[in-house]
C-alpha cells in the first residue's frame, strides 16, 4: 500500500456510515499506527475460492490461483456454512418445498442429522 495506514484515519473517522465515540477513534488510531510499525503483521489481500471460481471458472482455477498469487493474492477456502444455512438448505431440499407443519417434517429433519436443544444427544 502506498503511503502510511496512519493516513486511513482521516477518511475513517469522517465517514459519516459511522458514529465513532473517542475511544473507537482512538482505538482506530492506535491500530493504524500499529500496522504501520508492524507492516510484516499486514495481511494480504486474499478472495475465497468460491469467489475466484466464479470470476474465472473452475476449468481456469489452477492457471487463476497461480497468476493472483502473483499479483499478491492468497486464496482462501470458503467458510464453514453457519448452522442457519445449513438448515436453509436442507429446508430448500425438502421434496415439494412443503411447509413445517406437516406431520412428516420432523422425521425429515431429524434423518438429516437435525438436533433439537436440549435433548439427550447435546
Amino acid at each position: 500500500m502506498a503511503g502510511k495506514y496512519e493516513d486511513l484515519y482521516g477518511p475513517m473517522v469522517n465517514d459519516e456510515t459511522f458514529d465513532l465515540t473517542m475511544s473507537e477513534r482512538m482505538g482506530a488510531l492506535v491500530a493504524l499506527q500499529w500496522l504501520d510499525q508492524n507492516p510484516d503483521q499486514v495481511p494480504g489481500r486474499t478472495m475465497t475460492r468460491s469467489d475466484m471460481v466464479e470470476a474465472f471458472g473452475e476449468e481456469y482455477a489452477e492457471w487463476a490461483t497461480s497468476r493472483l498469487a502473483r499479483i499478491g493474492y492468497t486464496i482462501v477456502p470458503d467458510p464453514e456454512p453457519t448452522n442457519a444455512e445449513k438448515l436453509d438448505k436442507i429446508m430448500e431440499e425438502w421434496p415439494g418445498r412443503a411447509t413445517a407443519s406437516d406431520p412428516t417434517f420432523g422425521e425429515y429433519l431429524h434423518n438429516r442429522g437435525v438436533k433439537a436443544p436440549g435433548g439427550d444427544d447435546e
